[in-house]
């Protein structure tokens, strides 16, 4: 799972009782920031990975978000706004709003 370093060094109780769970279920935690990092330090984070993202790739699911993303970045005459509740949200109970923007 990549968290960024922040959470994964946080004090805050809430947030090391979950860093503990998701170690306490085997999973390993990689250090990383998919805002903040370059496309070469994303890459070598992955690169110890059997990762493919892309149309045509063995996971279906990731066809289906590129047809979801497509068709959303297509419209015209909609605004959408995201909602989203992180699994190590820093502020419990508030919801953050974000306006997803035309790339």
């Amino acid at each position: 799972m990549l968290l960024r370093g922040s959470a994964v060094e946080s004090d805050a109780p809430a947030t090391r009782r979950d860093i503990a769970e998701i170690r306490g279920l085997g999973i390993e935690i990689v250090i990383g920031d998919l805002v903040k990092s370059s496309i070469d330090e994303l890459a070598s984070v992955s690169a110890q990975y059997d990762t493919v993202i892309g149309r045509g790739g063995p996971q279906a699911i990731f066809d289906a978000q590129l047809d979801v993303r497509e068709l959303l970045r297509a419209q015209t005459d909609t605004e959408w706004v995201a909602l989203c509740s992180p699994a190590l949200d820093p502020a419990p109970g508030k919801r953050k709003r974000a306006r997803m923007e035309r790339a």
